[in-house]
């Protein structure tokens, strides 16, 4: 159970806040008993936001909102789950979503109120505390904080989003920070895996399930990786080898620049066409280079690096592969006869975040799709104002552009391979084999008729 929450002063603004107001704390898992927070992002009307809802379901949720009762904000746990996994694609590795908070004239609530925070939290673990590519699982200990408008007086609440039936504790070590030092660290990672896909995932609209579990093995292999900086790799405790920044009076005065580490993978990370396929499937390749990014803490150890960079990998893969195969669902791409089609994977957009320069807010893009269209779904994910000047910054801003060579991994270039079943032979020999066995063939009969002549 969390005992200890310490909670950055530039998180809550009081220019920010209104009363009533409700939404996502953004923070770092410090250890089993301690939170670190680090942002608030203010949840969106869903009225406002919610374009795929019938104008009818629109109209029933403004009706009840008329009806609420004055400083008793009506919780849609579903919109604030999938406003919470939008948000969750977008953190850089090491910040999770932590808990929600509750801004009022003071900063207390009812049992009622606390009844419904505890409901939105546990759609919010649903939809963010698992992935399908491992089996580890989020920290289920969230937060509830209770903040005044002017966010002087902050309390703050404790309770475990997995068990709906649990009840809540209240946090008596709760303060405020002006001392957090943070530090983005970013990297690169490779990855080569290859499997089938059937024509029937895709009719049952199951695609997205079959490319994750088809693609498990490989990144369960893939995080076996250390992170090295300068050629040695990072210490298992603190210190680490390069500065966590300085700590100030505002986000800006603790910025500085990301620091870059290699990334040693220890294993291979390519899975050998299977020898034989069903019929009416097609082989599929996964192969790329996607940039890392990880924030971390003052007095954070390589272990810390390690799990931050780990989680930043397959919260991007989780990402990229979900939107692929709504891609390739409403395209049909992955199954029109006579084609084996390349999809270049949904490339990562980088933001800075103006209250935090060292969080690097990203979305990703598909082909036709602009910068400006990911600054303005995360302005608007994050409630916040963001500019053109804060998008694709650091080692990796040519992260939109491809990468001229095999050997240049700066940028990011992720692509899927689909390969028609008419070119696949069910032998122990792969077909290239026997090509090359052929032309060596000829070339030495070739040869001996040219010595006999």
């Amino acid at each position: 159970m969390i005992e200890h929450v310490i909670i950055d002063k530039n998180a809550f603004s009081p220019q920010l806040l209104l009363p009533g107001q409700f939404g996502l704390v953004i923070g770092q898992y410090d250890s089993d008993t301690d939170i670190r927070v680090l942002l608030h992002c203010a949840t969106p009307d869903r009225a406002a936001g919610d374009a795929s809802a019938s104008p009818q379901k629109q109209d029933k949720f403004a009706a009840k909102q008329q009806q609420q009762t004055a400083g008793l904000p009506l919780l849609d746990s579903e919109w604030i789950g999938r406003h919470a996994e939008n948000v969750s694609r977008s953190l850089p590795g090491g910040l999770d979503i932590v808990g929600l908070f509750l801004c009022s004239q003071k900063a207390s609530a009812s049992d009622e109120q606390v009844a419904q925070f505890k409901t939105a939290l546990g759609r919010v673990h649903e939809f963010t505390g698992t992935s399908k590519l491992t089996k580890d699982k989020i920290c289920s200990q969230k937060i509830i904080l209770l903040v005044s408008s002017d966010a002087n007086d902050i309390s703050c609440l404790a309770t475990d989003a997995a068990n709906p039936v649990g009840g809540t504790s209240r946090i008596s070590r709760c303060e405020q920070s002006t001392k957090q030092a943070w530090l983005c660290v970013t990297s690169r990672f490779t990855l080569n895996s290859r499997f089938a896909v059937s024509a029937q995932s895709a009719a049952n609209n199951n695609l997205t399930d079959q490319l994750h579990s088809a693609l498990q093995p490989a990144v369960e292999r893939a995080l076996d990786f250390s992170p090295l900086y300068e050629g040695a790799a990072l210490p298992d405790s603190p210190p680490l080898p390069f500065d966590c920044g300085v700590g100030g009076d505002s986000a800006a005065a603790s910025f500085s620049e990301p620091v870059f580490v290699e990334l040693l993978q220890k294993s291979e990370q390519e899975i050998p066409y299977a020898k034989e396929i069903p019929a009416g499937s097609k082989r599929l390749e996964v192969t790329g280079c996607f940039p890392l990014f990880a924030l971390i803490r003052s007095g954070s150890s390589g272990l810390d690096v390690s799990r931050a960079l780990k989680s930043d990998l397959i919260r991007g893969l989780d990402a990229r592969l979900y939107l692929a195969a709504q891609e390739l669902s409403i395209s049909s791409g992955l199954f029109v006869e006579g084609k084996s089609p390349a999809l270049r994977l949904p490339r990562r957009v980088l933001v800075r975040h103006p209250r935090c320069p060292q969080a690097v807010l990203s979305d990703y893009s598909f082909p036709g799709e602009t910068s400006q269209d990911v600054l303005d779904r995360l302005a608007y994910f994050f409630s916040t104002d963001l500019s053109p000047e804060d998008v694709n910054f650091g080692p990796e801003a040519e992260s939109n552009s491809a990468a001229s060579s095999p050997d240049d991994m700066s940028a990011d270039e992720a692509e899927m391979m689909m390969e028609g079943v008419d070119r696949v032979v069910n032998t122990k020999v792969p077909l290239y084999y026997v090509f090359g066995l052929a032309v060596a063939f000829l070339a030495a009969l070739v040869a001996v008729l040219i010595y006999k002549s």
